[in-house]
């Protein structure tokens, strides 16, 4: 049976499975050939789709989210008992995403959004876990 897992960014060293999945199942992100899960995984958990080396960081969402702990193979769980925080004895964290330009005057500013059909105006929103 092949467990369905979602890889988040081309880039990621690790997918989130679905469903939980026993060990031996495969793990298939999208068209990927997969791994065969080294452990039993709970459902929203995630997967190494390829070796980590201890000490190196993993990558989900396309930015590392932590070190490795410990060599992880692929196909193994990784959660807290083989991951820590890159964050180190930082007690404060402050989000700093890329500056976007400022409209000029003159210019109509732009969102990603749709019209309703009431003519009025909204987002999509993303919930990543």
């Amino acid at each position: 049976m092949t467990a369905l897992a979602i890889r988040l960014h081309p880039n990621d060293s690790v997918a989130v499975l679905v469903a939980a999945a026993s060990r031996g199942e495969r793990c298939a992100p999208g068209k990927d050939a997969g791994v065969e899960l080294r452990d039993n995984v709970p459902a929203g958990h995630k997967v190494a789709l390829r070796s980590i080396a201890e000490g190196e960081p993993v990558i989900k969402y396309g930015f590392p989210i932590g070190i490795a702990t410990v060599a992880i193979e692929p196909g193994a769980w990784v959660h807290s008992h083989n991951l820590r925080t890159a964050l180190g004895d930082s007690l404060t964290y402050q989000y700093s995403p890329d500056a976007q330009a400022q409209a000029t005057a003159g210019e109509m500013p732009e969102f990603l959004g749709y019209r309703r059909p009431n003519g009025r105006v909204g987002t999509r929103n993303e919930v990543w876990i």
